[in-house]
């Protein structure tokens, strides 16, 4: 489903994606994009995909925290999150 979904978004994974373009992408959908400031609490972040609306953390995880990183940044927002949305039974 993740492969699947990665490929049917259109959300480029040879470059860090902006905020437009991943809208653009969710857009197919139904679903949009909106910024937060980082680590939201769960009771908002489930609020937005109530809503249709994918929260998007727009930091960048610094190199040394390039496999993971404690907070939400927008490369785990795109090659995390938003592809699953296109599977039809999420």
């Amino acid at each position: 489903a993740f492969v699947d979904g990665l490929k049917q978004s259109g959300i480029e994974t040879e470059k860090i994606p902006n905020v437009a373009e991943m809208n653009e992408c969710l857009s197919k959908i139904g679903w949009g994009a909106g910024i937060v400031n980082g680590l939201i609490p769960g009771a908002a972040f489930f609020e937005l995909l109530a809503n249709g609306i994918l929260p998007i953390a727009t930091e960048i995880r610094q190199k040394t925290n390039i496999e993971y990183t404690p907070a939400p940044d927008i490369i785990h927002e795109a090659a995390g999150h938003a592809p699953i949305l296109f599977d039809p039974v999420f």
